[in-house]
């Protein structure tokens, strides 16, 4: 029969996480790393406004905006109901 050995809860072998001291990193690994959050300018507005008042569907609406943003972002940050 095998002795097991009883792991103290007070004491982890586990190394603590480093405290977050820097400044938002956007999802990447150094500072600046990672893409920025959207926000759209008055023309993309005017656009997606125009548009939603022609009947263009929403993925097609968020296609042409810039590259192209999700669905969800048209969503979030141009406030459509839906």
């Amino acid at each position: 029969m095998k002795a097991t050995k009883k792991l103290d809860p007070e004491k982890s072998t586990r190394t603590p996480k480093k405290e977050e001291t820097e400044s938002r990193n956007y999802g990447g690994a150094r500072a600046g790393a990672g893409r920025k959050p959207f926000e759209p300018t008055d023309s993309e507005r005017k656009q997606v406004e125009a548009l939603s008042g022609y009947g263009v569907p929403f993925e097609q609406i968020a296609a042409l905006v810039r590259d192209g943003i999700h669905v969800d972002t048209l969503r979030n940050k141009f406030l459509l109901s839906c």
